[in-house]
């Protein structure tokens, strides 16, 4: 088998906060706390708007990257 990450971090198996377990209540808390992580590697690692217009080259964000990259 492939591998395709060199780290995984399992969130584990919950339930919605919600009384109803519908509304994403608690999927939402533990996204943001992957995004937490995701910010403290790219501040750790020197990422840069050039780093991410090399990975994001479509859709709105690399439009932005992009723009922001002709202007200097």
């Amino acid at each position: 088998m492939k591998q395709t990450v060199d780290v995984l971090l399992y969130m584990g198996q919950f339930e919605e906060a919600c009384p109803l377990h519908m509304a994403p209540t608690t999927s939402t808390t533990v996204m943001l706390a992957g995004d937490v992580l995701s910010v403290l590697v790219m501040e750790a690692k020197g990422f840069t708007k050039d780093d991410f217009a090399k990975r994001h080259h479509g859709g709105y964000l690399g439009q932005q990257t992009r723009n922001q990259h002709d202007e200097k």
